[in-house]
């Protein structure tokens, strides 16, 4: 939960830099705009769909 307030206050970006820096670590970023950012370990993983 501390990683998850950490990166949420950091920003998309600079979270999402250090989430890829971090060994075992993967994540999903949704902004305000819906702007989803996928960690590299995710991106096979997920398959996102368009808003109805």
């Amino acid at each position: 939960d501390g990683l998850a307030t950490g990166i949420f206050v950091m920003g998309p970006e600079k979270g999402m830099a250090l989430i890829e820096r971090l060994s075992g670590v993967e994540g999903v970023s949704v902004g305000a705009d819906d702007t989803v950012s996928v960690s590299s370990g995710l991106r096979n993983r997920l398959q996102l769909s368009p808003q109805p």
